[in-house]
């Protein structure tokens, strides 16, 4: 960022400089002193919806709301999940994150350490895993205080509703927490193995 710092207060008059991030605090004050900051927004999912549709693509009304919800309001991320390939690698990422969060609440330590365990032990893979869990789980406590909640992660808010009444307001916060702690200890550089270990106990799996 600091090299760019004379070319961006004194640019060529025929370049245009977009500086894309997720937040302004990942830019350098010097650099936020140069430069407008334009905020953006999330795309409404009915919007979405017909930019997709728009595109002609041969999705079920399943696979559209699986976008949706894991898109997050990003067109270029939708239309990157509409893929076959990485729909169907969505879809199996789903189910690996949904089979741990369903083997938790049911207490199951089994289940949820065949679920843990083909997260695989790529960093990268358990972390993008981890982060759907996290999805899921927000929306599990929203549900527990209203039925209103606008979901992000679950497609079908009966069953959602269901899995929430499951387990307690508190048991559930101790597991968000949980998965919270482990994708911290990720980003970390500590060992996979461990983490996931330790994340099965913080969950309350192991007496």
């Amino acid at each position: 960022q600091n090299a760019l710092l004379l070319t961006l207060e004194e640019p060529p008059p025929y370049v245009v400089f977009l500086l894309l991030c997720d937040g302004a605090d990942k830019l350098l004050e010097t650099i936020r002193s140069r430069a407008p900051i334009l905020h953006t927004q999330p795309v409404d999912n009915d919007d979405m919806t017909a930019y997709l549709k728009q595109k002609n693509l041969a999705l079920s009304e399943h696979d559209l709301a699986m976008i949706l919800q894991t898109a997050d309001g990003c067109i270029g991320q939708a239309l990157a999940y509409a893929d076959t390939k990485s729909r169907k690698a969505l879809s199996k990422q789903r189910e690996l994150a949904e089979a741990f969060v369903n083997a938790c609440i049911q207490k199951r330590t089994d289940l949820a350490i065949t679920a843990l365990s083909a997260f695989g032990n790529k960093r990268d893979v358990v972390s993008e895993l981890l982060s759907l869990v996290t999805m899921a789980l927000r929306d599990l406590l929203l549900l527990q205080k209203s039925e209103l909640t606008s979901l992000r992660y679950y497609t079908n808010k009966e069953e959602a509703s269901q899995l929430a009444d499951a387990m307690s307001p508190k048991a559930l916060l101790a597991l968000y927490d949980a998965v919270d702690e482990a994708q911290i200890n990720l980003s970390r550089n500590g060992s996979v193995k461990l983490i996931t270990t330790q994340l099965l106990i913080d969950a309350g799996l192991f007496a």
